[in-house]
């Protein structure tokens, strides 16, 4: 894993921190969200698709909010 790819997955893990109650009623996806939240840092397709599967299924990162 690049610097830039742990850096963003620390950033987005304190951003689901943050914001866990901001889906009280579960709509969000957060899935898509955190593809789209890696790009918008600078991360290439590829490189966002694998980090939001990573934080989805091996860190669980929204799922411990709920």
């Amino acid at each position: 894993m690049t610097k830039a790819q742990e850096a963003a997955r620390a950033k987005f893990h304190k951003f689901c921190e943050e914001h866990a109650d901001t889906d009280e009623f579960e709509e969000l996806n957060w899935y898509d969200l955190s593809i789209g939240y890696f790009m918008n840092g600078g991360l290439t397709v590829p490189e966002a698709v694998e980090l939001a599967t990573s934080v989805r299924y091996d860190d669980q990162y929204w799922m411990e909010y709920d």
